[in-house]
């Protein structure tokens, strides 16, 4: 059985914790929240991220706390047993490949004078510096530690 994936703009509700394992494999745990309006109504739905190798190293060096992102995900359900002998469980997602940066509202740029101004860049759109390249993203099966 194959676990869902879908492709998703969320944002980041809590800082990136980095960890590396003791083969030196990247983990990278934080939540994300999606949300949707429609028409008054809004629904919002908060849930843990975590991401592997190469693809935990490049959110923790791009992305933060409150940083819009689109990528695709794979839920999961985590399960573990309790202080009090009861088992747990709860859903989570797995970033499998990162869509697109999508820088935060509030992030500006200087201009030619040194300036402050907002950013017009599109809301969908990550323009990374000239200078600065964004690896490839591809997570291998094998390096998943489970």
């Amino acid at each position: 059985m194959s676990l869902p994936t879908f492709t998703k703009v969320g944002r980041l509700s809590r800082d990136i914790e980095l960890a590396y394992t003791p083969s030196g494999m990247a983990i990278a745990k934080t939540s994300i929240v999606f949300s949707e309006k429609y028409k008054e109504k809004e629904s919002t739905c908060f849930i843990d991220l975590v991401a592997f190798g190469k693809t935990a190293e490049t959110l923790n060096q791009y992305m933060q706390k409150g940083h819009r992102i689109e990528g695709v995900f794979k839920l999961g359900q985590e399960t573990w047993t309790a202080q009090d002998g009861t088992n747990r469980s709860k859903h989570a997602l797995t970033l499998e490949r990162i869509s697109e940066f999508i820088e935060s509202k509030n992030q500006t740029q200087m201009d030619y004078q040194g300036q402050q101004q907002q950013d017009h860049t599109p809301p969908n759109q990550y323009n990374p510096p000239q200078d600065q390249k964004i690896p490839e993203i591809n997570i291998d099966e094998d390096e998943i530690p489970f």
